[in-house]
């Protein structure tokens, strides 16, 4: 650094040049880095989702998800394989190791899905690798005042979409509400009974019409070409000339005609609506993505008007603007608190402005290497810059400080400055690297990895940027500003002096007390609540509603336009959007469910009380009493979890239910735990029709009744060059058991009654069923207080043990407490490495075993100080937590270095005593400056409110600033203690030459 120094005084219009450079650069960098409200953040997780609309859950499972999941068994680098199966749908999440290639691990997925053949009625699986990217920049609702006419759709896809496709920026737009209309037969019974037509001669038919065949690749003149048959009709009124027999035409039994799925909806606001969810590529800005869009829907609502209304119900913008713009201003308030310290202690504005410059110069630097570096302005790099921000100044403080102490005694020239620059130089280089290097084994963290990166690279650009503004800008501004200025004298700290001998003469006393506070410390933590962070946007609510699986179609389109209603009435409610039933555009997102289940987005107005209208919709449970009404706050996506999992697994229902039951029971004494709720609790009846196979073959009765009973996809249509999916409507509808009984059967002997080919048995079945790499599960979900998660899943162990379970079921616990524990263990192991890495630098600054040693003593100090600032305020040990205590090892560690560092200096000329007191006297003004200006640039944090998914938040600063506080006032007592230790009764007579000189000869 002294060879950095000497180049800046040589060249001092380079220096100028350079910073008004960096100035510019970072202008630049930051008007044009793109703007995002989280960092790009790769899950490790896979959905293999597959819609199939006329399907009940069991039949889905046994010809889809069974024969998927056996296929993804042997997937490379998986943890887990989990499928959700219910009525329309199946879903299947693969979870991966962390850091597996997902790219390569989709296409494996696609591999061995392509092979299999999926029933007729299924629609091709849909894989989506579940990322931060697919959460939605901008939600957009259009409604039309004649509905979603097919024209209307028409008009939508040829007209606007293409508009917004237009807009820089967009990386996709997901469609939501496009029920394209479908070709519906519906079958005359009577008819087909009168004439003697069985259901199976019509889809026989329909399906040899409707068939796309390709007969293969053949060479046709010298070319390798494939002939593909297509069935195409002018009109739909073609279809009832098909010949079903000889004597009978379709049209002679059934009707034709276009439809759309009334069991989809997608409403906004009140209204039938096409829902666009837009999505940014990686190097777009969120907010001016936002607003390019809102004005393209201004303008198209002015230029249709009469044809088209627009609302957008979601805009992430706001939430960016709010959390970025909430911390560009405790960045600015921090310096500011920091700039006030130096002042109070300087009592000087020039050498004040001289300590500070390296606030903006180290900003503008850090912006423009963010920029570089493909790292967007966010709420964990603008985290980052906060908690930063404090120690920007340390180095410069050193610098100034003694550059202020020489030029008292010496006077302002040249040599002055390059000798006190040249003192400190080794100790703030030491300690800036070794704050850097608590970042370094960051990787080790894999669960956190995505999130943390951005904000540690973010605190390495800032000091590492702070540092060269030190022993460059600093020294040539205090040549020019301190030339020919009347220094104040300051004087060293009589007191503390005073203190400190007192201290090395009571070494034992000093030591013990340090160690009571240390392990007292270790017991406070052990009895601290261990929860998760509770961070959660308010402007923002969804609301989950979920009806019994057995409610009737239309009761569920009822009672959701009910509630909607009721949510759109109340005062604080600005936009509602939901969208009901499960189709291809939702499994993009891997976002399915259950046909009698919605969830309602609701953003709320400015100033709106977010409580408040919680607990009103809430009341909506009174009115809806076999519903589910669940409500959280934040952004979609970004819901922080504190849900504990216990997983059955077993080859046994009846056993899964019964231990699943014995679970529930258990969960409900535990404090803590907020709700307690089972996959397994909602059944629906179920008839099994069992066949009398001396009489019939239950195959083709089973396929028989699917045929009647459901609406069944056979095929395609293409007419006037649009593809329809032609559907056979249901030709039974069944409202008793005694009417199952009397369906007709085709049989060999001519039409019967079911009744007489089978009998029914009526059992309990749960509308949703659960595989767990292969096997069947149950799992329980804990919903527990957030500040309790630790205790909680450790109570939750305890009664788990304690439980009587059937032999065949495995009980697995995961969830929030799992993933706690793996983020404390990584963080601590991360700890651990970070304080080998800061030793090793120390060994390599000071050459010797005994400094070193000396100022890891500093971080137990600091623990006393964390767990202490977590105890007073009552806060949970989480992992923003431990992220602060992380930080900690490097903030910490610079006092010490700065105070061994003179020490060091000293013993060349000195006895060991001589060299701790002087040092301490010379050295205790910049170590309190440096500290109080990091606790000054952190406290707006503790006033902070925090911001979904940020580690940067409250408890993050009470650790750094407790930890700070009380490890800064130990340090300059214990670690000079320790430090004399080291020379047993030598330190009071014998200078370090002294020292040497008996070690060599002994």
């Amino acid at each position: 650094m002294e060879l950095l120094t000497k180049w800046a005084f040589k060249n001092k219009l380079a220096i100028v040049v350079l910073v008004i450079l960096s100035i510019i650069l970072g202008v630049v960098s930051y008007v044009s880095i793109p703007m995002s409200y989280m960092p790009n953040a790769g899950e490790t997780t896979i959905s293999v989702t597959t819609i199939s609309p006329t399907m009940d859950a069991k039949t889905i499972t046994s010809n889809v998800t069974e024969p998927v999941e056996e296929r993804l068994a042997t997937l490379e680098g998986k943890v887990s394989v989990v499928s959700t199966t219910g009525d329309g749908f199946s879903q299947i999440i693969v979870s991966y190791i962390a850091g597996t290639d997902m790219k390569s691990a989709k296409e494996e997925i696609e591999s061995k899905i392509a092979a299999i053949q999926l029933p007729q009625g299924v629609y091709p699986p849909v894989i989506a690798h579940l990322t931060t990217d697919m959460i939605p920049v901008v939600g957009v609702g259009l409604a039309f005042p004649e509905g979603n006419t097919e024209e209307n759709l028409d008009w939508l896809q040829t007209e606007i979409i293409p508009v917004y496709q237009g807009i820089s920026g967009i990386a996709g737009i997901q469609i939501f509400g496009m029920n394209q209309q479908q070709v519906l037969l519906q079958l005359d019974t009577v008819k087909m009974n009168e004439l003697g037509v069985p259901i199976q001669a019509v889809t026989g038919v329909l399906q040899g019409k409707t068939n796309v065949m390709s007969t293969g690749n053949f060479t046709i003149d010298g070319k390798t070409s494939s002939i593909q048959v297509v069935g195409e009709i002018a009109d739909l009124t073609e279809m009832n000339d098909w010949v079903i027999t000889p004597e009978v035409k379709l049209g002679d039994i059934a009707s034709v005609e276009l439809s759309k799925d009334e069991n989809a909806m997608t409403r906004v606001n009140g209204k039938e609506s096409i829902a666009l969810s837009f999505t940014k590529n990686s190097s777009s800005n969120t907010v001016t993505l936002s607003k390019d869009i809102a004005e393209k829907t201004d303008e198209l609502v002015k230029k249709f008007d009469s044809r088209l209304e627009a609302s957008i119900y979601f805009n992430s913008a706001t939430f960016v603007e709010n959390s970025v713009g909430g911390m560009v201003k405790e960045v600015l308030l921090g310096a500011l608190f920091a700039t006030l310290i130096i002042l109070l202690f300087l009592r000087n504005w020039r050498t004040t402005l001289i300590a500070i410059v390296s606030i903006p110069l180290s900003l503008c630097m850090t912006v423009y290497l963010l920029a570089q570096s493909g790292i967007s302005l966010n709420i964990m790099t603008l985290g980052g810059v906060a908690v930063a921000v404090g120690r920007l100044v340390d180095d410069s403080i050193v610098v100034i400080e003694n550059i202020y102490r020489h030029i008292q005694k010496r006077g302002a020239s040249l040599q002055v400055v390059s000798d006190a620059v040249r003192e400190v130089a080794s100790a703030i280089t030491s300690s800036t690297f070794t704050t850097i290097a608590v970042f370094l084994p960051i990787g080790l963290v894999a669960s956190l990895k995505e999130l943390i990166l951005p904000f540690a690279l973010t605190v390495v650009y800032s000091l590492l940027a702070s540092l060269i503004v030190a022993v460059t800008v600093v020294p040539l501004m205090s040549m020019g500003l301190l030339k020919k200025v009347k220094m104040v004298e300051h004087k060293s700290s009589t007191r503390y002096i005073s203190a400190l001998k007192w201290s090395l003469n009571h070494k034992i006393i000093v030591i013990l007390t340090a160690a009571v506070l240390f392990f007292g410390s270790i017991g406070v933590y052990a009895v601290l609540p261990k929860g998760v962070a509770n961070t959660s946007d308010s402007t923002m609510i969804n609301v989950s509603f979920s009806l019994p699986g057995d409610t009737p179609a239309a009761q569920v389109r009822e009672s959701v336009t009910q509630l909607e209603s009721f949510i759109m009435a109340q005062p604080g409610t600005k936009n509602v959007y939901f969208t009901l039933g499960s189709n291809l555009e939702n499994a993009q997102n891997g976002d399915v469910s259950s046909l009698t289940s919605v969830s309602y987005m609701v953003s709320l107005k400015e100033n709106a009380d977010a409580n408040q209208l919680m607990d009103s919709i809430r009341t909506q449970q009174e009115v809806f009493q076999q519903a589910t009404l669940d409500i959280t706050v934040g952004l979609p996506g970004m819901n922080s979890g504190s849900v504990i999992t216990l997983d059955l697994l077993g080859n046994n229902l009846d056993d899964l239910d019964q231990a699943a039951s014995l679970v529930l029971d258990s969960m409900k004494s535990i404090e803590g735990v907020e709700k307690a709720t089972s996959n397994q609790e909602e059944k629906k009846p179920n008839f099994e029709v069992r066949v009398d196979t001396s009489v019939a073959n239950a195959s083709d009765i089973g396929a028989q009744l699917a045929l009647m009973l459901n609406r069944s996809p056979i095929g395609m249509v293409n007419s006037g060059g649009e593809n329809y999916t032609l559907l056979l409507e249901a030709v039974q509808n069944p409202e008793t058991e005694s009417d199952i009984l009397n369906l007709p059967i085709m049989t060999s002997q001519g039409v019967a009654k079911l009744e007489s080919l089978a009998e029914i048995r009526k059992t309990e079945e749960s509308t949703m069923i659960f595989h767990k790499d292969g096997k069947d599960f149950v799992r329980v979900s804990v919903q527990v207080e957030p500040s309790k998660v630790g205790d909680v899943n450790q109570e939750i162990k305890t009664k788990a043990d304690g439980l009587s379970l059937p032999e065949s079921v495995t009980l697995v616990i995961g969830g929030a407490g799992a993933q706690q524990s793996s983020d404390f263990n990584s963080l601590f192991m991360t700890m651990l490495t970070s304080i080998g890495i800061v030793f090793l630098i120390l060994i390599l600054t000071f050459k010797n075993f005994r400094a070193p040693f000396a100022i890891l003593f500093s971080l137990p100090l600091a623990a006393i100080g964390a767990v202490l600032g977590l105890a007073i305020s009552k806060i949970p040990v989480d992992t923003t937590t431990l992220v602060g205590a992380l930080m900690l090892i490097g903030i910490v560690v610079t006092n010490a270095i700065v105070l061994l560092d003179r020490i060091k200096q000293n013993e060349f000329s000195m006895t060991v005593r001589e060299s701790i007191m002087e040092a301490g006297a010379t050295r205790l003004r910049p170590i309190l400056m440096t500290a109080l200006a990091t606790v000054a640039a952190m406290t707006p944090l503790l006033f902070s409110n925090p911001e979904d998914g940020n580690i940067v938040s409250k408890s993050l600063s009470i650790v750094v600033i407790g930890g700070l506080v009380i490890a800064t006032f130990l340090t300059v007592f214990v670690v000079p203690v320790v430090y004399e230790l080291f020379y047993f009764r030598k330190g009071k007579q014998v200078s370090r030459d002294d020292s040497i000189q008996q070690e060599i000869q002994a």
